[in-house]
């Protein structure tokens, strides 16, 4: 009896070790989209756009800018900002 529920646990571990092993390569492929370095004429053109229709609402912006993270655009949109003042 107690081998059978030590067995079930490993069961139990085993199962959270695949899910998440699973969830480290969706979140690689998330990853694998998103661009460093500077950003293109399209992605800024987008960026201005969106700023105008949506202001900071950075979820927004996220989403109609897909090669970009929430805190690039926020570093973007902060050095937009300042350059323009």
């Amino acid at each position: 009896m107690w081998k059978a529920s030590l067995v079930a646990s490993v069961d139990i571990t085993s199962k959270s070790f695949e899910q998440g092993k699973n969830f480290k390569k969706q979140k690689s492929k998330i990853k694998k989209r998103r661009i460093r370095g500077r950003w293109t004429a399209k992605e800024h053109e987008i960026f201005v756009d969106g700023i105008r229709k949506y202001g900071n609402n950075w979820k927004i912006l996220e989403e109609n800018i897909p090669t970009r993270t929430g805190i690039q655009i926020r570093s973007h949109a902060q050095k937009f900002f300042s350059r323009i003042k």
